[in-house]
């Protein structure tokens, strides 16, 4: 079974999300779709970071990196606990943000 945002062998989802990593085609054509954070956040089952369409780090994820990318906005960007995110408490209290810092403030090597 495929996801159902998966139509005619092109992804829906892009609709509503911009930014995919290349390798979310491991998840479309599979029964593991339903564990894409795409797919989670556009059927609204969870919570997400209203900066999501304007954040650097899913660009950063681009070529490759689905898993580490599942990781890490599972663990931030689309939970309850966007809040605790680096980036959305730099930007929250107004102050510039480091194109390279992570969610978790580690920055890009």
């Amino acid at each position: 079974m495929s996801c159902p945002l998966f139509v005619d062998y092109t992804r829906e989802c892009t609709k509503e999300i911009e930014k995919l990593p290349l390798d979310t085609f491991d998840y479309c054509t599979t029964d593991r779709y339903v564990d894409c954070p795409f797919y989670l956040l556009i059927n609204k089952k969870i919570s997400a970071c209203g900066n999501i369409k304007s954040c650097p780090v899913f660009s950063w994820f681009r070529v490759g990196g689905f898993q580490e990318f599942i990781k890490i906005t599972k663990q931030y960007c689309l939970s309850d606990n966007f809040v605790y995110c680096k980036r959305y408490m730099l930007k929250k209290s107004g102050l510039k943000v480091p194109e390279d810092l992570f969610p978790d403030g580690s920055r890009i090597k």
